[in-house]
């Protein structure tokens, strides 16, 4: 038996994880041999110098692994302190138009850039920002939206979650004849077809008083009292479009069922107003083909799916996501927000030592997502779940030595007097 892991990077004790499995296993099994890999092949020695600080205090107490590279680059870490959460938004926007040399004209123009520029070429996808919960993502994500920036944002919602693919879904397993009430309930008038509340109601009494499933009163809607001549009509019709459909689907690939339901529902035109489906749906559609005709196995990695599922390592883009969803990626440049004492370490009412060990590690692990730059953010103030609250610079960053940190403050006085006025009256509202 081969066992591979890292007791450091050990972050998921809300899905019942144990970092104890690691240090235990030497004891239960007293004959294994231990072999510590010591060498990275990602980041810089800067980083890992950094991030072996910040875990060399964790619960394990063996201090630094002395585990090097030999990679060189970037000698500090970049500490940037804002005053709000919608000013660090912008410095790290901006601070990516300056790496890849503006999106506009519009940035030289407006000094969101420099003229000069860094020596090394960067891409959009060079960059990731990760942040530890999704309510700092809002900022974020507006921010990047003004800005014209490509992005793509990483575990905010299952893909099966999401607006029309929920809906497709639920008609995918009535063609299979696996589905449950609530697909019935999805699909009844998605897109529109005149079935209101009461007519739903009518129904669910109905299956109630029979104990026979939803999709059972859609073919007996003729006996069932109180529902009107119209909407009765239009169960009926719709008792059949699904009838048709399960015989239409059959010897298809998922790929082209969906393209069928699509076309016989006329979903695209109900969805024409939702841009966000547009891109969800070409995601379902390339996570389809993949599958074939195995229907199964194709809900199963659906309901197994992962935040980092959803990230398209191809795409053109600056990738924003959760520190627990960035594990296991690496990208030449990370931002890390919201590095405060609350939000890193993520502090619970009634919290254990337990987890701020674990957000020690959470963040050892944000940090060795960097292979070559790292700037970590911080505001003075925070709108923080409906709270505005005074922030103040995460402990976790004192246990980096100075000579590793390069302090910024962006939209301070010295920063940039001619354009502090209109900065300040932006960010700090």
């Amino acid at each position: 038996m081969c066992v591979i892991g890292d007791p450091d990077q050990a972050i998921y004790g809300f899905r019942g994880a144990d970092v104890q499995y690691f240090h235990r296993f030497c004891e239960d099994f007293p004959g294994a041999k231990r072999i510590l890999l010591k060498q990275n092949y990602r980041s810089t020695e800067t980083i890992l110098r950094a991030s072996g600080q910040v875990i060399g205090v964790d619960d394990t107490g063996r201090g630094e692994k002395g585990i090097w590279s030999g990679i060189y680059g970037a000698k500090v870490l970049t500490v940037a302190e804002l005053p709000t959460q919608r000013a660090e938004a912008e410095y790290i926007v901006k601070t990516i138009e300056q790496a890849v040399g503006g999106i506009s004209h519009f940035s030289m123009d407006s000094r969101r850039i420099d003229r000069v520029q860094e020596k090394k070429e960067r891409s959009f996808s060079d960059f990731a920002v990760l942040y530890r919960v999704k309510e700092q993502g809002k900022a974020l994500d507006e921010a990047f939206a003004r800005s014209g920036i490509p992005y793509q944002m990483v575990g905010i919602e299952k893909l099966q979650n999401r607006k029309g693919i929920t809906e497709l879904i639920s008609y995918l397993k009535l063609g299979w004849s696996i589905a449950c009430d609530l697909d019935v309930e999805r699909v009844l008038n998605f897109p529109s077809r005149g079935i209101g509340p009461s007519t739903v109601h009518a129904l669910k009494q109905w299956t109630k008083t029979t104990g026979h499933p939803l999709i059972s009163a859609l073919e007996h809607s003729a006996e069932i009292s109180g529902l009107k001549r119209g909407p009765r009509s239009k169960l009926g019709l719709f008792s059949k479009d699904l009838s048709q459909l399960k015989e239409t689907l059959n010897g298809k690939s998922v790929y082209e069922q969906i393209h069928h339901i699509l076309d016989r529902f006329s979903i695209m035109d109900a969805m024409s107003g939702h841009e966000a489906f547009k891109e969800d749906l070409n995601a379902f559609l390339g996570l389809s083909r993949s599958f074939e005709d195995r229907a199964d196995d194709f809900l199963a990695h659906l309901a197994l799916e992962q935040a980092q599922d959803l990230y398209d390592p191809a795409a053109e883009k600056v990738s924003l996501m959760t520190m627990h969803a960035a594990k296991g990626l690496e990208f030449p440049v990370v931002f890390i927000a919201g590095c405060e004492d609350g939000v890193i370490p993520y502090r619970r009412k009634n919290s254990e030592k337990e987890d701020l060990l674990e957000e020690r590690r959470l963040f050892y692990v944000a940090l060795t997502r960097a292979q070559e730059k790292i700037y970590l953010t911080h505001v003075k103030r925070r709108q923080w779940f409906g709270q505005r609250t005074v922030q103040h610079i995460s402990p976790f960053l004192e246990a980096v030595d100075k000579d590793l940190k390069q302090h910024k403050k962006p939209f301070s006085p010295k920063s940039d007097p001619k354009t502090r006025r209109t900065q300040l009256s932006l960010f700090q509202l």
